[in-house]
């Protein structure tokens, strides 16, 4: 098992509220340069930092050649997001084959960001 990485923590966290600013239109009503710059430019870095991040804790479970309990792990918190979000993802208006189709997409892909 790895240690926490408190550099990484503080990192993860940062980007965590660059993702918030992202989405709220960080500057917007202040300066349309200061937001491009931001949303368009600084904060384009989230995505492909998060990605080498979840490489690096990724290769002790290759090494280990652990992927089973990594895969039982993440689809077990997969489980447990898509039935907190029953509510507003499970909708079966008929049984017609569309709505039966749309609704295993939707189990399948995960609702939203799942």
């Amino acid at each position: 098992m790895m240690e926490r990485n408190l550099s990484l923590d503080i990192l993860k966290l940062s980007m965590a509220f660059m993702v918030v600013a992202a989405h709220a239109r960080f500057l917007s009503e202040l300066s349309p340069l200061g937001e491009y710059l931001t949303v368009n430019g600084l904060f384009r870095i989230i995505l492909p930092v998060f990605l080498i991040i979840n490489g690096f804790y990724f290769f002790p479970v290759l090494v280990r050649e652990a992927h089973i309990s990594w895969f039982k792990k993440i689809l077990f918190l997969y489980v447990i997001w898509m039935c907190f979000y029953i509510y507003f993802w499970f909708s079966l208006p008929d049984l017609s084959l569309v709505s039966l189709t749309k609704l295993s997409m939707e189990m399948i892909f995960g609702y939203w960001h799942l």
